[in-house]
């Protein structure tokens, strides 16, 4: 079984259980059985809520999750995850992890290409660290720690041994940290001291779903951001990330409220 690093990319059907279902179909499963392994997987992943909800209306963790479950559906032997953590939350990385811990106990064998690191490394029997093509370390992930410096990682995902106990956590101390050390900054030098720190988003109000039937994804959501910040946007799978930067990048409008976007000269209003 194959999750590719663009789960978005390689989709074929519109529903998500007809997604899961896909694979067996092929191999001629009866439909009774489809049915049942179809909530197996669902559940396995902890995504039974989303067996009825279009493909295109889930978040990109979500998705990630679907098409983990879509490679489980014909109970392969192998199963090869190509950054299965890139885009699932926190929480749902550690479960993830877990879950393919037990899959390994089970007989599985479960080959995972990650950057994100910290919670597999808690799970994994063996660590292989590539570097220009090649294998520059081999062996249990704990003895490998010490040759993680030159790989390409992350910064807030740089470890020390402290973090291989699966309860530890990044605190939010930690992530200031390591953003005021930064030497870098979004705010462009030549900006007019007309908008330096004024309100460039606003939000107001703001209401949004993806068809009338569904609960709102946004909901009363007011916001405004000034000129010089760097905002951080943290929130579960499916909390509405995406949602809201769509709503302000202009690919979605608001149901309800009003996105006032301010722009050099005159403000643009989409309501």
């Amino acid at each position: 079984g194959y999750v590719p690093q663009y789960p978005a990319d390689f989709t074929t059907s519109l529903l998500v259980e007809e997604e899961i279902a896909f694979p067996m179909e092929n191999l001629a499963i009866a439909p009774n059985e489809i049915r049942g392994e179809v909530d197996t997987k669902l559940s396995l992943l902890r995504i039974s809520h989303l067996k009825e909800r279009l493909i295109l209306e889930l978040s990109s963790g979500e998705l990630q999750r679907v098409e983990i479950a879509t490679a489980m559906a014909t109970n392969p032997r192998i199963l090869i995850l190509d950054e299965p953590m890139a885009r699932i939350d926190p929480r749902s990385e550690r479960i993830l992890a877990r879950d393919l811990r037990n899959l390994a106990d089970e007989g599985y064998l479960i080959l995972v290409f990650e950057h994100r690191i910290t919670n597999i490394l808690t799970k994994a029997h063996r660590l292989i660290i590539l570097e220009k093509g090649k294998i520059v370390s081999d062996g249990q992930p704990i003895e490998m720690l010490d040759n993680l410096r030159n790989v390409d990682i992350p910064d807030l995902a740089l470890l020390d041994k402290r973090l291989l106990n699966e309860d530890q956590t990044i605190v939010k101390q930690h992530i200031f940290d390591k953003l005021t050390k930064t030497k870098k900054s979004l705010t462009k030098k030549d900006m007019s001291e007309r908008y330096k720190g004024k309100n460039i988003i606003k939000l107001d109000g703001v209401q949004f779903r993806y068809d009338s039937n569904s609960p709102w994804v946004l909901d009363n959501l007011s916001l405004s951001i000034r000129t010089g910040q760097i905002i951080g946007l943290l929130g579960s799978n499916g909390s509405g990330k995406s949602t809201l930067l769509k709503l302000i990048a202009g690919i979605i409008n608001a149901d309800v409220g009003s996105c006032l976007l301010y722009t050099s000269p005159s403000p643009r209003d989409r309501t």
